[in-house]
């Protein structure tokens, strides 16, 4: 059985132990496609996943970013923390309604780009 939620923190942990900036998951015509942008140039394909786990890895990513799971046609913008092996992570993440269905992009964020109260301590 396909298991979201553990795919997308298997796809959040790939991309943070590359020290990946941006992951995509876009949809295609009979797949869906996981990137990540490594540095200046290196755009990789991590994996091809059958089109009908498309919608409930979305529906993951937007559920981990506090986004309106009902909402398809228009471009939502969340945030999400997530913890890996590592640490904690931070991230943007944009939803866009595309041909096939909904593309979603993951930036990861500085503690810089960090509102004040949603900023580390320091002293830690």
């Amino acid at each position: 059985m396909f298991d979201a939620e553990a795919l997308a923190s298997n796809i959040l942990d790939d991309a943070i132990s590359r020290g990946a900036e941006h992951v995509w998951l876009e949809p295609k015509r009979d797949h869906l496609r996981v990137r990540v942008r490594v540095g200046e140039n290196a755009i990789i394909e991590t994996m091809i996943l059958p089109k009908e786990h498309a919608l409930p890895l979305v529906s993951q990513f937007k559920k981990l970013a506090g986004l309106n799971l009902s909402i398809h046609t228009v471009v939502q913008r969340g945030f999400l923390v997530f913890t890996s092996r590592q640490n904690e992570c931070y991230f943007w993440t944009t939803t866009l309604p595309t041909l096939y269905g909904e593309k979603i992009v993951v930036c990861m964020a500085s503690n810089e780009g960090l509102l004040p109260e949603l900023r580390l301590p320091t002293n830690l």
